[in-house]
């Protein structure tokens, strides 16, 4: 791998992690806090459902940003 694909490839990916970090550190977050509101028998339903949401939403730009990546790698090193 030539040094400017290498470059261009580790210029993708941190610009990738450092949109990803961001969701990922919240996804985390909502799913501790889901699994210790699931856990309590005094959580209201609507508690409960609407943090799922959060969460679903969150894998859901996770899974976008991961798209987005697969559609640049076309020009990363392993592609090429």
């Amino acid at each position: 791998v030539s040094p400017e694909k290498q470059g261009a490839y580790d210029a993708m990916m941190k610009d990738y992690y450092s949109r990803v970090s961001p969701i990922q550190d919240k996804l985390n977050a909502k799913g501790i806090e889901l699994d210790a509101l699931s856990r309590n028998p005094n959580a209201k339903p609507e508690t409960i459902s609407k943090l799922a949401n959060e969460v679903a939403e969150l894998r859901s730009q996770l899974r976008a940003e991961r798209m987005t990546l697969g559609d640049n790698s076309v020009s990363s090193p392993a592609a090429a």
